[in-house]
Parts: structure tokens; C-alpha cells; sequence
């Protein structure tokens, strides 16, 4: 290629580029909308014009995303040639961040109940929520009705080995699946890392076990800037704890311990026994953990019934020590019981939603007022900060032909965090699930679940951030 008008510097702006540049790239992405697409460039008078290749990388670089940056690699070898150079993919993904461009985001939901004996099919997901760029990157709306997930296929290589795979943790653009619901000590289950987008699997190495898995977790170490390298991560499996049979489950502490696999070194490590200390023997240990990764770090809440504290263990830097913080000392106040407690990560800050009903209501003019506090952890102090307060009712408007048989039908049962907006939650309320503005109290339906879940059922979610272009993983054979 000749000389080029963007050496791989810091993005300065469109104001020092001759305006001929300036214009085709203004006609390509005129704004913050959906801008041009591939399709759309073919054919176009001002690109048979004699466009040089410079000018060709700044135009492409401005597709709405990397979908469309693909398929425009097809269209002739020229297109070809400047996608495929080294300096299309830094450039497209600069430009993103200089703007400060959100990423596309996917947010599954499924039961969790594991205690259930029940078919593989019970785990499969019950409602998912797409961003508008991430249903473009799913390759249209079939995959908002698609009844599985991951989408089925395969980009080359290892093929998913059943369409009812499970979902056990997510982190980035990765999703950490189990061939099976559930695992047994003389029959140990597959799991897989994917990529919904690429379409990429990864078979993990069998690992064994004497004792049951309660937890999942996954760490994905982003490549290096503006690159598309492959990148590393970690998987940790956390251990049904270690009790005897005559080991009263309700004493100080309980045993836990973790296997972690890292791509790095293509090997499983075992870590040290780990105590969780237990304050209260009245309350019984509820034995399923579903950690919340956030910078490299992995938190969790305490196994106690009403959680106490949560476990942070720094999966990415120093897997094998884990440190205890406590829960803010207003979330858990006198009341007639909490409503909701989640863990979730919010533009890369770690933040504790809690909702529950205030003791000095009159219930039965009050039913559904609940007090919601939503607090924020700085990771470097173990501090909270409290970042709402408010009060709201938390049975959203239903439509007059609505019949309501239980009162308690329609409570909050699990919460999704905004990745990108810290005032807005995603609520699942009976058979719907909310789109909830906190600050304007405004609710909005934005899905449905096929029906409502019974409340002996747990529900969590998966929060998926696809890259503005996605990077491989860091393969490596099973052993």
C-alpha cells in the first residue's frame, strides 16, 4: 500500500483530513445512527471515482460494524485487500472508543433450580434481551426467537455436541456451557467455551471430581489494545464443600475449593481448601453460587441464606487467595422480608441491588411498596457507596384482562444490571420482564417469559459484551 493517511497514531479527528475524505466518510456514518451498510457502498458513484486505498480504509473503517465490515471484504479483492491489512482492524476499533461507542450487549436468562431431576431442556433459557447491534451481529431477528442459546452451528472445528447446552457462567463475549445439567463423580460432564457470534467452541480438558460443583466462573484478559489478537482467560469450577457426616452444616464455617483452568498454560491447578465463615447458626447455607466477574475479579455472595458478605477472589492476577466483604449495613434491614439481593457489573464497577419491604407500612394498603437501594463497591477501599434510594411499587401496570390468583405473583425474582447505564435495571415480574428506569420510576415491558416461573424456582442471568470486533480464543488441545 502507499503511504497512508493514518500511521496507527492517536485518533485526532476528522478536521485534518482533506475534505474530500471528509465528505465520503461523512456519507458513510453521517451520525450516531445505523449509518451505511456494505450493500449500500456497491454501485455508489463517489467510490467508482478512482477512491484511493487511504481513502477506502477511513470509508470502511465507518461500516456500523464488524458484520458488515466482513461482508464487505467480499465485494472485490481492493476491499479485500484494505480489510485484510493490518491497520483496518486498530483503526475500526479506535474510532469506536474515541467516540466511546457501547458495545453491543446480550442478556440471557434461565432457571437455576439445581436440585431439580429434570431433563436437560428445563435449563435451556427463558427469556433473552438483545441491543439493537447485537441482533445485526446474531445475523438478524431469529435469533431473538430461537428457543436455544448459543445459536446452533459452528464456525469450523469443533462442532456443539447437543443443542440443549447449559449455560454455567459468562464474562465479555464468552460463554462458559455444560454438555449436561448436571454433574456425577463416576461420570464427569463436558464443558465448552463459546463464542455466540464467531460461532468458536473450545472443548476444556476433563477434570475430575469427588465431590459435587456448585459454582461457576469465567475470566475473559482482553488482547492488546486495538487488537484482535487471541486472547487468554480462565475458568474456575467452585466445589460442593467438604462435610462429614457428622458435621453440623450450621456451624462456623464451611469448605469450599476451586479448580481453575488457564489457557495460558493449557493446564488445570488446584486450589488450597478455603473456609467460609458462617456468623449466624441460625440460618441454613444454601449450597449454589453464581459468581459475578468484574475486572479480572470474580465476587460472589455468602452461602447463608440471607447473605452476610461477599467473596472476592482476583481470578486474573491471584486465583489462589480469596478475601471477604462485608454487605453495605443498611441493606439488610428490619422488615417484612428482602425481595431481591443481586450482584451485578455496571461500566466496570461492581454494584449490589437490594430490594425489600419496609416494616412500617400498612400492608394491606401497601402491598407492593418496596424500598430499593442500589450501592456501588470501590474495589481498591472494599467500600459501598450508595448510588439510589427510592421507593416504587413493584407490580408493574398489567392490562385490564390480567387476572391476578396470588398476590405474591407478581414480585420482583431476579434482576439483570444495564452493562452501560447504571439507572436502569431489567426486572422479572411474573411473566414479564421489565425494562425499570430507577431515578424516574418508569417501568417498560420488553419481553415475555412463556410462563410465569413458580417461586421454588431460582432465576439468574448472563450478561454477555460483544467486542466492536471479535477476537479468537486462545486455543488449546484437550488432555
Amino acid at each position: 500500500m502507499a503511504k497512508r493517511l493514518f500511521s496507527g497514531g492517536e485518533f485526532q479527528g476528522d478536521r485534518r483530513w482533506p475534505p474530500n475524505l471528509r465528505r465520503c466518510c461523512q456519507a458513510v456514518n453521517p451520525g450516531d445512527g445505523e449509518g451505511t451498510s456494505a450493500a449500500d457502498l456497491v454501485g455508489t458513484n463517489w467510490l467508482k471515482e478512482g477512491v484511493n486505498e487511504d481513502t477506502l480504509l477511513e470509508i470502511l473503517a465507518r461500516l456500523p460494524n464488524s458484520r458488515n465490515a466482513v461482508h464487505a471484504g467480499l465485494v472485490c479483492h481492493l476491499w479485500h485487500s484494505v480489510i485484510s491489512h493490518k491497520q483496518f482492524i486498530p483503526r475500526f476499533i479506535g474510532l469506536r472508543e474515541h467516540k466511546k461507542k457501547e458495545q453491543p450487549y446480550s442478556i440471557i436468562f434461565r432457571i437455576v433450580d439445581e436440585y431439580e431431576d429434570v431433563g436437560d431442556e428445563f435449563y435451556q433459557p427463558i427469556c433473552k434481551l438483545f441491543s439493537e447491534e447485537s441482533v445485526v451481529l446474531h445475523g438478524g431477528e431469529a435469533v431473538t426467537s430461537c428457543k436455544t442459546y448459543p445459536p446452533s452451528g459452528s464456525s469450523g472445528g469443533i462442532q456443539p455436541p447437543s443443542p440443549n447446552m447449559v449455560i454455567r457462567a459468562s464474562c465479555g463475549d464468552l460463554l462458559l456451557l455444560s454438555q449436561g445439567a448436571r454433574d456425577y463423580m463416576d461420570k464427569p460432564n463436558s464443558y465448552y467455551l463459546c463464542n455466540p457470534v464467531t460461532k468458536q467452541w473450545f472443548h476444556l480438558p476433563h477434570v475430575y471430581f469427588n465431590i459435587e460443583l456448585v459454582g461457576f466462573a469465567l475470566v475473559r484478559m482482553p488482547p492488546p489494545h486495538n487488537s484482535c489478537g487471541s486472547y487468554e482467560y480462565k475458568v474456575a469450577f467452585i466445589h460442593f464443600p467438604e462435610v462429614s457426616e457428622d458435621e453440623d452444616l450450621a456451624g462456623d464455617s464451611l469448605n469450599f475449593r476451586m479448580a481453575i483452568y488457564c489457557s495460558k498454560s493449557r493446564k488445570w491447578s488446584r486450589n488450597s481448601w478455603f473456609r467460609y465463615p458462617i456468623p449466624s447458626t441460625t440460618r441454613k447455607p444454601r449450597f449454589f453460587i453464581n459468581p459475578i466477574t468484574c475486572n479480572g475479579t470474580i465476587y460472589w455472595l455468602n452461602c447463608n441464606k440471607v447473605p452476610d458478605y461477599i467473596i472476592v477472589c482476583d481470578l486474573a492476577n491471584n486465583p489462589h487467595s480469596t478475601a471477604f466483604v462485608n454487605l453495605p449495613e443498611d441493606s439488610m434491614p428490619g422488615g417484612t422480608g428482602v425481595v431481591s439481593l443481586e450482584l451485578g457489573a455496571v461500566l466496570g464497577e461492581l454494584r449490589l441491588f437490594n430490594v425489600f419491604r419496609p416494616s412500617s407500612v400498612d400492608q394491606q394498603q401497601s402491598w407492593h411498596l418496596v424500598v430499593v437501594k442500589v450501592w456501588e463497591l470501590n474495589h481498591r477501599t472494599n467500600s459501598w457507596t450508595l448510588v439510589h434510594d427510592t421507593r416504587f411499587n413493584d407490580r408493574p401496570p398489567l392490562p385490564n384482562d390480567v387476572q391476578v390468583e396470588e398476590e405474591n405473583e407478581f414480585n420482583i425474582r431476579t434482576v439483570a444490571f444495564h452493562p452501560h447505564d447504571g439507572d436502569v435495571v431489567f426486572l422479572v415480574c411474573g411473566c414479564g420482564v421489565f425494562r425499570y428506569h430507577i431515578s424516574l420510576g418508569v417501568y417498560e415491558q420488553v419481553n415475555e417469559l412463556p410462563a410465569s416461573v413458580p417461586p421454588s424456582h431460582l432465576l439468574t442471568s448472563f450478561t454477555l459484551l460483544h467486542s466492536h470486533w471479535p477476537a479468537t480464543m486462545l486455543l488449546s488441545r484437550s488432555k
